[in-house]
């Protein structure tokens, strides 16, 4: 259960994220046509290959940020409780069901689920650009956390990241989290899909958090447009 925090943000590891924000109680996914819903959830557990594990099913549209399902029909909202059913099981919160659950699942690249899941409940997911698989807890912070993002170039990758500014009480629950997670690793989960999953090196304050995710700068503006848009 380890991962790396972007190297530009205040003093975490070197692949994923840096932060500061939260809110009190269970944050709430957004509406299916609505902004995109990024929750921030503790990793429970994760595969411990990142080689790509084949799809059953292509989450984003040209190599971007995921993108929340649309339920229009009675068939596509059975196919996102059969989803829950599975992936959502309050029984992954137990370490000896993990195991097995982790080994039988494969990253859907269609997934019925995206943005759609509970953030109430533990959630079986992938990483979709290493193929990682992870168990995660359930949600400590949302999209009602969130203040306001934008894309910006990042110095060190050469690339573009997302800066996502939290509300104040956000900040605090992002404090009090990364200071209780010191030494284990959070995931920054878009639409169900996880971005990034880095482990905390300490506490971290300020109210800000950097999501990378090897964007582009359409990519990142994309994702800073969608995540603003409350």
């Amino acid at each position: 259960m380890r991962a790396l925090l972007v190297v530009a943000l205040l003093a975490v590891a070197a692949s994923g994220c840096t932060s500061s924000g939260g809110t009190t109680g269970t944050p709430k996914a957004s509406p299916p046509d609505g902004p995109s819903v990024l929750l921030i959830r503790p990793v429970l557990t994760a595969s411990q290959s990142t080689a790509p594990t084949p799809p059953t099913a292509s989450t984003s549209e040209a190599g971007g940020p995921p993108r929340a399902v649309e339920p229009s029909t009675a068939e596509q909202q059975q196919a996102i409780e059969a989803e829950r059913k599975v992936r959502q099981d309050p029984a992954l919160a137990v370490p000896a069901n993990q195991a097995a659950a982790l080994s039988a699942f494969r990253c859907p690249e269609n997934d019925p689920l995206a943005g759609q899941d509970d953030p109430a409940e533990p959630l079986l997911t992938c990483d979709h650009k290493t193929g990682e698989r992870l168990v995660l807890g359930p949600a400590a912070l949302g999209n009602d956390d969130i203040e306001s993002a934008a894309a910006r170039a990042d110095e060190h990758s050469g690339g573009f990241v997302v800066e996502v500014r939290f509300t104040e009480d956000g900040g605090k629950t992002w404090g009090k989290l990364t200071a209780e997670l010191v030494g284990q690793r959070v995931a920054l989960v878009l639409n169900t899909s996880v971005l990034s999953a880095p482990t905390i090196n300490e506490a971290i304050t300020g109210g800000a958090t950097v999501i990378s995710g090897k964007f582009t700068r359409s990519e990142a503006e994309e994702l800073a447009a969608r995540l603003g848009s409350r």
